[in-house]
């Protein structure tokens, strides 16, 4: 009798600790400490940088996070592990970042996509400085960013959809240190094909007539701002703001590579 019930006996015993080790490999990938989760991820992220790790790799914060050198703060982070499973990882981001600047987004990435969806950012006008640091202005105001949508396929960007906000945009000279009050400024971005990114700038009817055009690619950027007084008494102000036109309006390039591919590429 024992000897028949032994092979029934090993086979549920072998299930049982194939369960148990199912069960304590489950724990184990729900409880990845986030540290080890960044730590195997490292290569990948760049140019994101996080340190100062804690929390666990669904649930976590980075105390001191970089992009490139940009620092963005507090990052904490909740993603879904059961859809990673599946073969997609949806994560909701926030960050605190310096000078009481905020943003929080939604991110679904799979094998060969990534999609942004409802970011939404409050920073300072100094967010732009890198955009105006080789023509030496200061920007100053406050900038709202909303992008509804954002898709990179193997990391080229093939949709965007969402405009950005630069209230009491201010430029404060390089030289005579005056400050050039544009007025709010409204920007909506698109694609105009996979990798290139194009935007159009227009001002809101402030005393300084604004308009300028963005083109973004992978390697770098290039801006054109156009300005022009619509109060005469204006007009004087404007000498040392780009190169004359011959309509007596003032342009502005800025163009350069992505800081970062400057650093690490």
């Amino acid at each position: 009798m024992r000897g028949s019930c032994a092979p029934g006996y090993r086979l549920v015993r072998r299930w049982l600790l194939l369960i148990l080790f199912a069960a304590l490999a489950m724990v184990a990938y729900l409880r990845m400490p986030a540290r080890l989760a960044v730590s195997a991820l490292r290569g990948s992220l760049d140019p994101l940088v996080l340190e100062d790790v804690h929390g666990i790799a669904w649930n976590g914060d980075s105390f001191h996070t970089w992009w490139g050198d940009w620092p963005l703060g507090h990052l904490r982070w909740k993603a879904d592990p059961l859809r990673a499973l599946g073969g997609t990882l949806r994560t909701d981001l926030h960050f605190d970042m310096p000078k009481n600047q905020s943003m929080d987004a939604h991110v679904e990435q799979g094998p060969h996509t990534v999609e942004v969806t409802s970011l939404r950012a409050d920073l300072v006008g100094d967010a732009l400085r890198k955009f105006f640091m080789r023509e030496g202005f200061l920007p100053i105001g406050s900038v709202r960013l909303d992008i509804e949508r954002a898709r990179f396929d193997d990391g080229v960007p093939v949709a965007v959809r969402g405009r950005a906000w630069w209230r009491q945009a201010t430029l404060v000279g390089p030289r005579t240190r005056l400050p050039y009050y544009l007025g709010d400024l409204l920007v909506d971005f698109h694609v105009d094909q996979p990798g290139v990114v194009l935007a159009g700038i227009r001002d809101n009817g402030g005393p300084m007539q604004v308009v300028g055009n963005v083109k973004a690619d992978l390697i770098g950027y290039r801006i054109e701002l156009r300005f022009a007084a619509r109060d005469p008494r204006l007009a004087e102000g404007l000498a040392r703001l780009g190169q004359a036109q011959p309509d007596g309006s003032r342009l502005l390039v800025l163009q350069d590579a992505w800081w970062w591919k400057r650093r690490h590429g």
